[in-house]
């Protein structure tokens, strides 16, 4: 079961809770911009201006497929738990080492990244 953290409006600033609207998108991304926003629970997707300003909030439409997409996908990552914990009966050592599996591949596509900028950089 997905805990009720990952769904709650929990964090969001009580402006953004009564909604969002045109010029709140703007203000928004405007401190974005400022780097006032520093951490991804301060930015909360607003990534850019609106592009059309007379499309109101309210008129916007739920990506179905990525809301589908995520929820089988924590559906999938909470049976691979269960499945651990319960039915694979693993060593801690092994549970230790996929752990830092999983910190190795993010770290490692951090560095690929600072790789390409470096030689777009040198080019």
């Amino acid at each position: 079961m997905i805990p009720c953290n990952e769904w709650q409006a929990h964090g969001i600033p009580k402006e953004h809770i009564e909604g969002w609207t045109i010029e709140k998108l703007k203000s928004h991304q405007l401190k974005t911009l400022a780097s006032e926003c520093k951490t991804s629970n301060d930015i909360h997707e607003v990534e850019d201006y609106p592009l059309w300003e007379f499309v109101e909030v309210f008129n916007l439409i739920l990506p179905i497929l990525h809301a589908e997409i995520g929820l089988g996908n924590k559906i999938f990552d909470s049976f691979l738990n269960v499945v651990d914990d319960r039915v694979e009966a693993l060593v801690d050592e092994e549970q230790s080492l996929r752990q830092d599996l999983v910190v190795a591949d993010v770290l490692l596509e951090k560095m690929m990244t600072q790789l390409n900028d470096f030689k777009k950089m040198m080019e």
